[in-house]
């Protein structure tokens, strides 16, 4: 059965006329009429994982290019082929947001942080809350920590996969 309760937080009728609004919609003022429309639109992004098409060439050019020693070594060493029993996904546009790594089947997110996420502490946050906020799991490795200590890294991996084949 599908959850569509963020349909209820975000509408709201607007005087006598009717009028639906949605906040953060593309739709926003439609009518009541329409919004079998805007339901549509919102379960095709939720069963979509928020995928966002416009940002398909920047993450396909992040793939090619702006991967770190320690985004490759994560996913040559953990995640390629499904070695972790599930697959992932390497720079996936979700929302308005470009993740490092994702796992489709368990909504699992991998961020790998490098020197620059120490002057990113509140924009983090704020992804990271965004994320969550739509059932994803976030789990961050220092690149240090994937470079120096991957059998951790492995570990804790192993133990969230666990844990979220269980919450399934």
């Amino acid at each position: 059965m599908l959850d569509i309760a963020p349909l209820d937080l975000h509408s709201r009728l607007e005087d006598s006329s009717k009028r639906l609004l949605y906040p953060n919609c593309p739709l926003e003022g439609t009518y009541r009429g329409e919004q079998t429309e805007f339901i549509r639109y919102f379960i095709k992004d939720m069963n979509n994982h928020y995928y966002n098409k416009n940002l398909k060439t920047k993450a396909r050019q992040l793939r090619k290019e702006g991967v770190s020693i320690a985004e490759r070594t994560l996913w040559s060493r953990l995640l390629r082929k499904k070695q972790t029993g599930f697959k992932f996904l390497r720079q996936r546009a979700i929302g308005n947001y470009i993740v490092d790594f994702f796992c489709p089947d368990l909504k699992l997110i991998i961020e790998v942080d490098g020197n620059s996420h120490n002057t990113k502490g509140a924009s983090d946050a704020l992804r990271q809350r965004y994320l969550e906020d739509r059932g994803f799991t976030v789990i961050r490795f220092a690149e240090d920590e994937v470079l120096n200590h991957l059998e951790n890294v492995k570990l804790r991996l192993s133990h969230s996969i666990f844990c979220l084949q269980k919450k399934n």
